[in-house]
């Protein structure tokens, strides 16, 4: 898929969306995004897209299966 593509179900979500549908607090969202989370900032509020949580999400179960023995 081309970057100047629209897909609808990439819609940036507010941070509160991750938040209350993950039972995630906003310390997690902010040391995640310190991990390499990547979050949107729009005029003072924040936005992740469904398709940078998943990969986020991913990458991090991947480590995890990494660091195990």
């Amino acid at each position: 898929m081309s970057a100047n593509t629209f897909d609808p179900r990439d819609v940036p979500l507010p941070v509160e969306h991750w938040m209350r549908t993950h039972n995630t607090s906003r310390t997690t969202i902010w040391r995640w995004e310190s991990q390499g989370l990547r979050i949107l900032h729009v005029g003072g509020k924040r936005f992740i897209r469904p398709s940078d949580w998943n990969a986020f999400l991913e990458s991090q179960h991947a480590k995890s299966k990494g660091a195990q023995p």
